[in-house]
């Protein structure tokens, strides 16, 4: 009866049932935890017959019991490891789960490794910043990265093909003069968004209809950050 009420009162239901559903659920988080620990491809399988949602959800769950004193931050490295191993189908849902833990630390590492990754394409860098929230602060850091990252990689493909690439790379250096100034770069951010106003300068003087209004955005930023 003790156990009973305990139960009752930890996870209250409010519908009548005896268990109800707290969230987070340490003890879940616990189980689930040592389960990871003793079996580290235990996800796996079940990636490819589980939606988005439920992605981010699972490495929510993963991400808090790896804080957990029982572990002693010995999930971490299984955790890194599960989303670099499956970037395809969990990149998105790290990016998102890490805006919802207080410890992101172990997500935060396998995205780093993700974007960093020399074979990284062009495509697989701006799925990951087409994915980004505008403001996270767990997130700030690592943001800036991949948009440098990505204006190297537009810059070289511009160099060779100018008309393709330069409006795609003007837009990753506006956003990367956003991403560093929101983390006081200021200098860096400020070198950033001259040349995404140079460039939309540029692309605004033989299509003024398809580029002054993002002209117009990049002055503003540069504007405010001069300010």
């Amino acid at each position: 009866d003790e156990v009973y009420q305990w139960i009752q009162e930890v996870y209250p239901s409010g519908d009548g049932r005896v268990w109800g559903s707290l969230q987070p659920d340490r003890l879940a988080e616990r189980f689930i935890g040592t389960r990871l620990s003793k079996t580290p491809t235990l996800v796996d399988d079940a990636l490819t017959v589980s939606t988005e949602e439920q992605r981010t959800g699972a490495l929510t769950v993963l991400a808090r019991a790896a804080r957990h004193d029982a572990f002693a931050s010995q999930l971490d490295e299984h955790l890194t490891a599960l989303c670099t191993r499956n970037s395809a189908t969990l990149a998105g849902p790290c990016i998102a789960a890490s805006t919802q833990v207080t410890s992101p630390g172990p997500l935060l590492t396998a995205l780093q490794l993700i974007s960093a990754d020399p074979d990284a394409s062009l495509d697989v860098l701006k799925h990951l910043s087409d994915q980004l929230p505008r403001a996270s602060h767990n997130l700030a850091e690592w943001a800036a990265e991949l948009g440098a990252r990505l204006v190297d990689a537009l810059r070289f493909r511009a160099g060779t093909a100018p008309d393709a690439f330069n409006p795609d790379l003007a837009s990753a250096l506006n956003n990367l003069g956003i991403r560093l100034s929101s983390l006081g770069r200021r200098e860096e951010a400020l070198a950033a968004t001259r040349e995404a106003v140079d460039l939309y300068r540029r692309l605004a003087q033989d299509r003024p209809d398809a580029f002054n209004p993002d002209l117009a955005m990049a002055l503003n930023n540069l504007g405010m950050m001069l300010s």
